[in-house]
């Protein structure tokens, strides 16, 4: 074999080894490209879920904060009817509308809802925290359920049961001129309707303080993962 022929081959390989040494390099510089894609993508995401949380985390507790006003008007107005002392009817005109009020929690879904029906959860790589963002309606559904329980009972009930006695069964209502809370404090079933309501929104306020609880862990595991980011 000459030695021109032997160069012709040593360059050959030469070339050939740069050529997929060079397209190595190319599939690794956009592997990494791609990488650096989706984690700003998972950045981006993670951010919007958090802000998201965030602020339902303060409708969260403004509401739960109603529910604990009811509760507590309610166990106000069980008192009064067992005291013999006068309670002056403005206090509880104030007392009765309170236990009437029915708010309602309405989270924000809209960057919960985006990120699960176009596929951008899978960009979530720690899947602990990617199954937990998945599940997140079943936590509030049960919550949302048993408020709306409380809101037909008080509309279709609790109300209608005021009205009898002239009361107006909610925060903004104004009580009838005549009403009579001396004989709505006598009335056996103002009061069961109001035991069995005390024994409910107990339960949804010790639920809300779960959900608030659960909001608070998310918020926070979200904002770790992002430092690691």
């Amino acid at each position: 074999m000459s030695n021109t022929q032997t160069i012709q081959w040593r360059r050959i390989s030469v070339e050939a080894a740069a050529i997929v040494a060079s397209i190595l390099l190319a599939f690794a510089i956009d592997a990494w490209w791609d990488g650096v894609q989706e984690r700003a993508e998972e950045r981006e995401t993670l951010s919007a879920l958090r802000a998201e949380f965030e602020a339902n985390q303060k409708v969260l507790a403004q509401t739960a904060e109603l529910h604990r006003l009811a509760l507590h008007a309610m166990q106000d107005i069980i008192s009064a009817s067992k005291s013999d002392i006068t309670v002056h009817d403005a206090s509880l005109g104030s007392l009765f509308r309170l236990a009437g009020i029915t708010p309602h929690y309405n989270p924000a879904t809209g960057a919960l809802a985006a990120t699960i029906n176009s596929g951008r959860l899978g960009l979530v790589r720690n899947v602990e925290l990617r199954n937990r963002i998945a599940g997140w309606d079943a936590v509030i559904s049960d919550l949302v359920i048993d408020e709306q329980t409380r809101r037909d009972f008080v509309t279709h009930e609790l109300r209608p049961a005021f009205a009898e006695f002239g009361i107006a069964g909610s925060e903004s209502g104004t009580n009838h001129p005549d009403a009579d809370f001396s004989e709505a404090l006598r009335s056996r079933q103002m009061m069961a309707h109001l035991r069995s309501q005390i024994l409910r929104v107990a339960h949804l306020v010790t639920h809300f303080d779960d959900v608030e609880d659960a909001t608070q862990a998310m918020i926070f595991d979200i904002s770790q993962e992002l430092l690691s980011l």
